[in-house]
């Protein structure tokens, strides 16, 4: 049993989004709304039994119709269907440079047209936000606030990357146009405009699953190297879309409560935050999800 994933999987699912380590069924977790980005203490026995509603966006719940109409009035064609939550990103091509992206429905309901490739803007330093906007912002840069927003965009945030689960400090009115937001991300030599892949690899005798993005064309060694097998790779005009992949890919591990794989090698192959156990969930498993939204390995 995986009580803290299966947990953290269960108040995502009634959309709130933890902020700490599971402390128990019974006792308080700090959680932030995925519709209105309030931060409040709940408990997991009353999440579950439906008793644990976000009384600050009590009654503004949004249809999935109202939200694909909202991400299409605004250039972006939604390649899955809504998650449901206005703060989850959601894997969109833009209609206009062609990129993919995972851009969140609350930064487009604020924004507007959000993609890093035509419309490379930075961290509006300069706007007055509230709470929603600014983790609305922070979340399309690839990273999940962790304490409440400090106010105004030149103080560090606590936030945690979506992709490799590590813990940094940005400013975020110094965050780039792009998602390269994290620095350990950015230590990997990845940039995220040159053209990329997201791969799949096995570890045989640990029975792990992994995945990672790399630069084509680069003059290195395959990231992920004996003990790990590759498998199948995506290739895409950008390793920033391939990185939105791999989100995509993760989060919907993740919710099926399938944590990472404890032992996992990362010198040798994808950060432990990008695998599982194959004995929860399967090569075709994830192969099937990359072939919905981008199609056949390449």
């Amino acid at each position: 049993m995986h009580d803290s994933t299966k947990a953290a999987a269960a108040m995502e699912s009634r959309d709130w989004l933890p902020l700490e380590p599971y402390p128990g069924a019974a006792k308080p977790w700090r959680c932030r709304c995925a519709h209105c980005a309030a931060i409040k203490i709940k408990r997991l026995s009353h999440v579950r039994k439906g008793r644990a509603r976000c009384t600050d966006c009590a009654g503004n719940t949004i249809s999935a119709a109202t939200a694909a109409a909202i991400m299409t009035a605004a250039d972006l064609e939604p390649l899955t269907d809504y998650p449901g939550q206005q703060l989850r990103p959601w894997i969109a091509k833009c209609l206009r440079c062609g990129h993919l992206g995972t851009p969140t429905l609350a930064s487009v309901r604020i924004r507007g047209h959000q993609c890093w490739a035509c419309r490379a803007a930075p961290f509006p330093a300069r706007q007055p936000l509230d709470e929603k906007q600014a983790v609305a912002c922070m979340l399309a840069h690839g990273l999940q606030p962790l304490d409440p927003y400090p106010g105004h965009t030149n103080a560090p945030w606590k936030s945690r990357c979506i992709t490799c689960d590590n813990h940094s400090t940005p400013v975020p009115g110094a965050l780039p146009g792009h998602h390269g937001a994290c620095p350990v991300c950015a230590r990997q030599g990845i940039n995220p405009s040159e053209p990329g892949y997201l791969y799949l690899v096995v570890h045989d005798s640990l029975r792990a699953l992994g995945w990672g993005v790399a630069n084509s064309g680069r003059r290195h060694p395959h990231p992920a190297s004996w003990p790990w097998r590759p498998l199948a790779r995506w290739h895409f005009a950008a390793a920033q879309d391939a990185w939105a992949f791999g989100r995509h890919l993760k989060q919907r591990i993740r919710s099926n409560g399938c944590p990472p794989v404890p032992h996992a090698e990362p010198e040798t192959g994808p950060a432990r935050a990008q695998t599982a156990s194959l004995d929860d969930f399967s090569y075709e498993q994830a192969v099937r999800i990359m072939e919905e939204v981008a199609g056949p390995a390449s």
